[in-house]
């Protein structure tokens, strides 16, 4: 499903809230009869824009085995997959070069959720060009033309004779040594990616606490966020930046505050006073997704990194207002 988020990113909104009726009804599950605690829940829909230009050179060579790689100014395990996904290789035969800034092209930095939306988007584009110059290469070499080759999973093949193809690790070692004449040799590419809209990654976060009648501590009872990040690269790399992301969003909810006396004295001048949420202060964090592809990106990718940061902190909080809502506990105007 392809929609276009700058018209219907608030029925998309509404379609990840619906999707969260069932997050409810399971964060609500469990005991809630305890007679010395307060309950409160929270939903908080949360949107995230994202975008900024970026570069991927890519180099493409066959080694002794056969194998092909390439170098990309990033160190980042999804940018190999979404390389290999374009070129049909195993992510394990792609290397991506660290950003060195002696040897690295020029890059604004991973700030704003952008690493996959721009970088990402980039490494494709650079993928796809050498594919491109391969369809060249592999017509040469199967003496046919170029529009009566598809491709298929690793190689150029021809129409209706699969049997007859080149894969790209044999395109690669043509590039140097058996190319058409007046084609540059080599396979490599470089991309600037200039975005031609931004990208909308949203969620939807549920928050259900207790707070202890006796010491007024609050206690994340269950916490469930449904995030929608387009199409995903990597699963574990995703639900790992969404428990940061929640876990960053806990910490100014309920633990960080910088405070000062009357002198301006720092009262939180070490981790002492201020507290960073560890794994004891941290809950089970359940994840559900759903998936709404950018429509204008190349692989239909969006940002996740600070999604649930925007969400997790007004979740817990108005989960703790609604706790003390009967005792006349109200928001502060415009929080």
């Amino acid at each position: 499903e392809t929609i276009d988020p700058e018209i219907t990113r608030d029925a998309a909104l509404a379609r990840i809230a619906s999707a969260s009726i069932d997050a409810i009804a399971l964060a609500r599950a469990g005991n809630f009869d305890a007679a010395d605690k307060l309950i409160g829940e929270s939903l908080a829909l949360a949107k995230k824009v994202g975008d900024d230009g970026n570069e991927a050179m890519l180099r493409a060579r066959a080694d002794e085995l056969g194998a092909l790689r390439k170098t990309l100014a990033d160190d980042r395990k999804r940018y190999a997959q979404i390389i290999a996904e374009e070129l049909g290789l195993p992510a394990s035969d792609i290397l991506v070069e660290e950003g060195d800034t002696d040897t690295a092209p020029y890059g604004l930095g991973t700030y704003a959720s952008r690493s996959t939306p721009t970088a990402g988007a980039a490494a494709a584009m650079a993928a796809r060009k050498i594919r491109a110059k391969a369809r060249k290469i592999a017509a040469y070499l199967l003496e046919t033309n170029e529009e009566d080759l598809e491709w298929s999973v690793n190689k150029w093949q021809v129409k209706g004779a699969p049997e007859s193809a080149k894969t790209i690790q044999e395109i690669a070692f043509a590039a140097y040594t058996n190319h058409p004449q007046g084609l540059e040799a080599g396979l490599e590419a470089t991309d600037y990616y200039d975005p031609p809209n931004l990208t909308f990654p949203f969620g939807s976060y549920i928050a259900v606490v207790d707070i202890d009648k006796g010491t007024g501590q609050v206690s994340i009872r269950r916490f469930v966020a449904v995030d929608d990040c387009g199409n995903i690269i990597n699963p574990m790399i995703v639900d790992g930046q969404i428990h940061g992301g929640l876990t960053m969003g806990l910490a100014p909810a309920l633990y960080e505050a910088i405070e000062y006396d009357e002198n301006g004295n720092n009262l939180a001048g070490t981790f002492l006073d201020y507290l960073l949420p560890t794994a004891v202060e941290t809950p089970a964090w359940e994840l559900a997704k759903t998936v709404t592809p950018s429509p204008h990106h190349p692989i239909g990718a969006k940002g996740v990194g600070e999604s649930a940061t925007v969400g997790a902190p007004p979740a817990i909080a108005n989960a703790v207002v609604d706790a003390l809502w009967h005792l006349g506990v109200r928001p502060e105007a415009g929080s």
